[in-house]
């Protein structure tokens, strides 16, 4: 699960179109409070991307502040 600022996307200036690309697909499958609750592997399936892409990508949209997860 996770919580989304667009806000903060504003901050992201050299962000790699994977990481776009997986933020984007959790904007659509997130609920009206903003939160997803999906795994990794789901979201690789999803966007026909590589669990190593999927878990980079996160990473560097949790460094920007974009989402936020329970899990550390």
């Amino acid at each position: 699960m996770c919580c989304f600022s667009l806000q903060d996307l504003r901050q992201v200036e050299k962000t790699t179109k994977k990481t776009f690309r997986l933020l984007f697909h959790l904007l659509t499958i997130a609920d009206s409070r903003k939160f997803v609750s999906i795994s990794q592997k789901d979201i690789a399936e999803a966007i026909e991307m590589d669990r190593t892409s999927v878990s980079l990508a996160l990473k560097d949209i949790k460094n920007h502040g974009i989402i936020q997860s329970p899990r550390t």
